[in-house]
């Protein structure tokens, strides 16, 4: 997870989307922050709320790949897009019949469980990522909001 602070002075246009679930996503084409550039990032709707509350003032962004999960708004408040680990953990699924398959194939239970990791790593590593970033915006006593 890396930090971008400085004075947020533009939100791109934004574009809303739902997944199959019913949470609520914001897409925007680029945000600017001080001196840096973010383009195409999403964050959870609820997040951006808090972003726009930060337009013209100073803020840390905090960013796993193309998705904010979290800012710090001037008065030090830390807001983040908090996840729950049932992605993850349901990501097991493919991945064990990926390693079973990877078994199967080399008549190997070490490979069978390299495949296994494999899959996994690939599979579930945003959620992963995105988990631990929160988990220590969390212990910084930031407030997690869902999408």
């Amino acid at each position: 997870m890396r930090e971008v602070s400085g004075q947020l002075t533009k939100l791109g246009s934004g574009t809303v989307s739902m997944n199959q679930v019913g949470k609520s996503f914001i897409k925007y084409d680029l945000i600017e922050i001080g001196d840096t550039i973010l383009q195409n990032v999403r964050t959870a709707r609820s997040l951006s709320n808090y972003l726009s509350d930060g337009l013209g003032s100073v803020v840390t962004l905090y960013v796993q790949g193309s998705v904010v999960i979290g800012v710090e708004l001037s008065g030090g408040k830390i807001y983040y897009w908090k996840r729950s680990l049932v992605a993850p953990i349901f990501m097991l699924i493919p991945s064990a019949m990926g390693g079973a398959a990877v078994a199967g194939m080399t008549q190997s239970g070490f490979f069978g469980l390299l495949g296994f990791i494999a899959v996994y790593a690939i599979a579930a590593r945003t959620d992963i990522l995105h988990i631990m970033g929160q988990s220590k915006l969390a212990a910084k006593g930031g407030v997690g909001l869902k999408s």
